[in-house]
């Protein structure tokens, strides 16, 4: 962002041109009155006299002329400017505060992001300089004296930040001098709610910078990383074996140039970086967006993958400061706190385990997303691709044909010398055999047809489809035919899928429960009915972990619940909520248990127009009506598929028809569950799905819109199995029991809470009248937290000639051969699922913030160790490396040694957590759900220490138990089945 002067008029010159032109008025006045009666010559001399002063006069007026108007045309062009930058700038103030509307398709041209990136760029030009100049190396005393608790961010100097706060200023005053306030808030300032907004412009101007500020220190971080990573070790290599050191001035040199060609990945390119990680992240949640900003604090380029083009996911977290979690914290330190008040959310506090409030933020899930990616937009090494949904990946060989498109996405970031490699052009690299790991993304994943036509190939036909890499687009067949109800024929248009194949070394598959990264490499998943009690309060009472009791709960381990969704009122709020009379606040979710038979708590997230509930039940009465509601959804399916038969389809479409309802029912039945996992209520037996090929689209078209438009007739048709699935009036009483204005009977409830126009089915489901679901939520976990993939990799052949004469370039060669792996990481839902009632996973991505950071470093640099042990003939892993048994089968399971130990380390954090994060679920879920307790939490490490206790109802009350044989007791009165065991 610079700040244009303003052009001021010349005094002088001004002073001297009147002086001039009163002048030649006062001759033009004395020649006018002049005498005519005069020689010949006296005239001639006159009158040669007067013709060239007229003509100096006129030739001067011109010149004088043409000089005012071009600084006319400098002042106003400048002026133009001025309104230009101010225009951007309240333009960008109001585009990146609208946190609630942002997303990175709406910055036209990418306006805003180059603002804010050239802003930063000349900030930091000093730091850059002085970083470079000085060496200084990661453990550096000053630096980290200065850095954030989490991010590691490093603060901005008092230099910096004068620089910042003088170009502000400046922008201020000019901001004040070109527009009304009228005009600003008309114009360019749009606020959520502009009725009720008591902030000035002053105050939005001061936000703004300081969010600016935390950016630009996020910015900070990454030069520094980048260079203590990528750049220090290789100068250091090359001052080696050099005999004359670089100067001062060569680094000088090089910082200038890279701020002149002002784009941050010319920086990666001077740090020769030959053979850069390759990170992709597939899923714009919470989740995926957190291990998308760590990463990119220390890689060079990120790439960031979503399906969906919009963030519409508005269900509400909890999030919690230390010791239960650490989001506050994150969320600080990339500037939050900056969005206040523009952001919707409410700020509660809990006490910590020192006796101090802590703050809570309850916010909906959409607009962490959408800042989140708003602090990832603004950071250059990050690539948003959105629209794009994750096929599966594969392994292609590195020939010509097949490796010139997928390193596209790289290509930037990559040295040029190096990226020849990749396109087989390399003398010295026998790539005859090498191969590549790529992920196949169908393009415009909106697009149903192609969507459905991945959705009917076999898994080796999908796997087939990303190995022929010369297939970039598939047309299929033209048209095809859909019909409907009536068996008219509709023309399909829209045929072409496109693809992309894109080159990887690390993968992170944060797409949520039903991940197709998780089913694209048959990593399977397993119910949870086994947990232990380490989470609970008495687990001091055992010296030895081993001994704390562990309980196997039968038949097995779930809790239903009843999620209900109501319309906003007329006012846009939620319904009113009741008053407990015996605290006179509103009532807590566990006062319904004493209340009401069955229900063990109520949980409601009425904020900002977004009104969900959530009922849990007791483990018999959930069984009772969650067999109610299947029965009834199953009579409604029998009777859809009869009508379908009726369409004379043939045997194998009309089981490709069954699986696609099935599919739906899993999905729909057990939210809280994956997708892969077995289901419970299969309607038709095991009923395996049929492999199909590009032959059956037609047919397969012609199956998935006729069920589409017979599911909607049936909704036309008022054929509604909800009537019968639910048990309305105990629902009702329910309901009741927990708002202020209750609903006088069953069919104004529903009206309350009918369906949602933007929740209307997708055609492979049951239709939808009411905005409300019966689910068995139940924990699951995947079999694999990480995948790796052995690839074939040539050795450099400089490597069998390894000597001392080798150039330093050979040798960064020879480190740099491409990795023999891939490595798929899965994060978040992909992993386990989630009791929502909780709010524990979201909270559980947050603590696991700088594990991935941990893992690239630690790879990285034990990649670097591993040339400077083969260039010093040192020992590595008890492995005598030297020239006389470098070969190729050695160096890539070295490097395949290095990814392990680096990967082993990772996988006992993620692991310690994960299996707290069950253990505490699970705790919840069974004594809730099937022992008739409560509970609660006490301050402690990581959400706290989980307390049992048993209900009063008399006083409506709860008291502690003294140890756990009290508890199993207790318990084993309710639930006979269940084991509990050391």
């Amino acid at each position: 962002m610079t700040i244009t002067k303003r052009s001021t008029r010349n005094l002088s010159f001004l002073l001297l041109l009147l002086l001039f032109i009163t002048f030649t008025t006062i001759i033009t006045v004395i020649n006018c009155s002049t005498p005519t009666t005069q020689t010949t010559t006296q005239t001639t001399t006159t009158t040669s006299t007067a013709t060239s002063t007229a003509t100096t006069t006129a030739s001067t007026s011109a010149s004088t002329l043409n000089v005012e108007n071009k600084n006319n045309k400098i002042k106003i062009q400048e002026e133009n400017e001025e309104i230009f930058e101010t225009i951007s700038f309240l333009e960008c103030l109001n585009f990146l505060q609208r946190t609630d509307l942002f997303h990175p398709l709406l910055d036209k041209d990418n306006k805003c992001k180059e603002l804010v990136l050239n802003f930063s760029k000349f900030i930091l030009q000093s730091f850059i300089d002085n970083t470079l100049q000085k060496d200084t190396n990661v453990d550096n005393n000053s630096l980290q004296q200065n850095r954030s608790e989490i991010l590691q961010l490093i603060s901005l100097t008092s230099e910096e930040l004068e620089k910042i706060h003088k170009i502000f200023n400046e922008t201020e005053n000019l901001i004040y001098k070109k527009f009304t306030m009228e005009e600003i808030y008309t114009k360019f300032i749009k606020p959520r709610k502009p009725e009720s907004d008591e902030e000035t412009l002053q105050e939005r101007i001061l936000r703004f910078k300081n969010f600016l500020i935390s950016i630009l220190s996020i910015h900070k971080t990454q030069y520094f990383n980048f260079y203590n990573l990528y750049h220090l070790n290789t100068l250091q290599n090359t001052l080696q074996q050099n005999t004359q050191p670089i100067e001062n001035n060569h680094l000088q040199q090089f910082t200038q140039n890279t701020l002149q060609e002002n784009n941050l990945n010319n920086f990666y390119k001077k740090l020769n970086l030959q053979n850069p990680l390759k990170f992709i992240t597939i899923g714009s949640g919470p989740i995926g967006l957190l291990t998308t900003l760590e990463s990119a604090l220390t890689l060079p380029r990120v790439l960031l993958i979503e399906k969906r083009k919009d963030l519409t996911r508005d269900v509400w977290f909890d999030l919690y400061s230390k010791p239960y979690s650490q989001a506050v914290e994150i969320l600080s330190e990339i500037g939050f706190l900056n969005e206040f008040p523009e952001i919707e959310l409410k700020v509660s506090e809990v006490y910590g385990n020192d006796g101090e409030e802590k703050p809570t933020y309850t916010i909906r899930c959409q607009l962490t997303q959408r800042f989140i990616t708003k602090v990832l937009y603004l950071l250059e090494n990050v690539k948003f691709v959105y629209g794009n949904s994750y096929v599966t990946q594969c392994v292609v060989k590195n020939t010509q044909k097949n490796t010139q498109n997928i390193f596209n996405m790289w290509s930037d970031v990559i040295n040029s010398d190096y990226n020849n490699d990749y396109k087989n052009v390399d003398k010295n690299v026998d790539n005859s055999d090498g191969e590549h790991g790529v992920i196949l993304l169908l393009k415009s994943s909106s697009n149903k047809k192609c969507q459905n036509y991945i959705d009917y190939l076999s898994q080796q036909e999908v796997l087939n489809l990303c190995q022929s890499t010369n297939q970039q687009v598939i047309t299929l067949p033209s048209q095809s035919q859909d019909y409907n109800t009536n068996h008219e024929i509709n023309h399909v248009n829209n045929n072409q899928c496109e693809f992309e194949r894109i080159a990887f070394d690390i993968l992170i598959g944060a797409d949520g429960l039903y991940s197709n990264v998780r089913s694209s490499l048959n990593i399977s998943t397993h119910d949870i009915h086994t947990f232990d009690l380490s989470q609970t309060i008495f687990r001091d009472q055992y010296k030895n972990e081993k001994l704390i009791p562990k309980i196997t709960v039968k038949p097995k381990l779930n809790q239903v619940a009843l999620i209900i969704n109501f319309k906003k009122g007329n006012d846009g709020e939620c319904p009113d909520t009741a008053i407990d009379p015996d605290t006179g606040d509103f009532i807590d979710p566990w006062k319904p248990g004493f209340l009401l038979e069955n229900v063990r708590s109520i949980f409601k997230r009425f904020y900002a127009g977004h009104c969900h509930m959530q009922i849990l039940f007791d483990y018999e009465y959930g069984e009772k009506i969650i067999t109610k509601y299947m029965n009834a959804r199953e009579k409604a399916l029998q009777k859809l598929l009869q009508k379908m038969s009726q369409n004379n389809l043939s045997k194998q479409n009309n089981e490709r028809m069954k699986s696609v309802i099935l599919d739906a029912e899993a999905r729909e039945i057990r939210s809280a569950a994956f997708a892969d996992t077995t289901r419970e209520y299969d309607l038709f037996g095991s009923g395996s799905h049929t492999n199909f090929t590009q032959n059956n689209v037609t047919s397969l078209q012609k199956v998935d819109n006729t069920l589409q438009k017979t599911l909607q007739n049936n909704l036309q048709k008022g054929d509604n199995w909800e009537d019968e699935a639910f048990e309305w009036e105990r629902i009702l009483e329910i309901v009741n029991t927990v708002l202020g204005n209750p609903y006088p009977n069953v069919e104004e409830f529903k009206e309350a809470i009918v369906q949602h126009p933007n929740l209307e089915n997708n055609g492979k489901e049951l239709s939808k009248r009411y905005d409300m679901i019966l689910l068995r939520v139940v924990l699951q976990k995947a079999n694999q937290l990480t995948h790796i993939t052995t690839l074939q990799q040539p050795l450099d052949n400089s490597m069998s000639q390894l000597n001392d004469n080798l150039s330093q370039n050979s040798k960064n060669r020879i480190y740099n051969n491409r990795r023999p792996y891939t490595l798929t990481i899965l994060k978040g839902d992909s992993v386990a699922s989630a009791h929502f009632r909780l709010g524990v996973g979201v909270n559980n991505a947050y603590l696991a913030f700088g594990e991935i950071t941990q893992l690239i470093k630690d790879i990285i640099l034990n990649e670097r160790n591993l040339l400077n042990n083969l260039l010093n003939k040192e020992n590595l892993n008890d492995k005598e490396i030297n020239k006389e048994n470098i070969n190729k089968e050695n160096i890539n399971d070295i490097k395949m040694e290095i990814l392990k130990t680096s990967l082993n380390e990772y996988e006992k954090k993620a692991n310690y957590r994960w299996t707290r994060l069950i253990n505490y679920m699970a705790t919840a879920m069974y004594f809730e759900s099937y022992c008739d307790l409560v509970v609660f939490i006490n301050p402690g490490e990581y959400f706290g220490i989980q307390t049992i206790q048993e209900k009063d109802y008399e006083n409506r009350d709860y008291f502690p138990f003294d140890s756990l044989m009290q508890v199993k007791r207790f318990c084993q009165r309710f639930d006979k089945q269940s084991v509990w065991w050391n």
